[in-house]
């Protein structure tokens, strides 16, 4: 997580000069929408009905 904010800047600048800085909002658009669907396929389903219990034990609330 470090890394990608100590070099995503410089790198972003530097792809900015070469092809506009719309590149490098670009580049962002497409590298956030990879991690989407990475996740995406990785991640388990969870039941919504399990969601809402662990959210409700987390925020202290007693489930019916």
């Amino acid at each position: 997580m470090a890394s990608g904010t100590v070099l995503g800047v410089p790198l972003s600048l530097i792809l900015a000069d070469y092809a506009g800085w719309q590149s490098a909002l670009w580049l962002t658009a497409g590298l956030g929408l990879i991690s989407l669907i990475a996740l995406w396929r990785k991640l388990p389903v969870l039941p919504a009905l399990l969601i809402l219990c662990r959210i409700r034990a987390f925020i202290g609330v007693t489930v019916k």
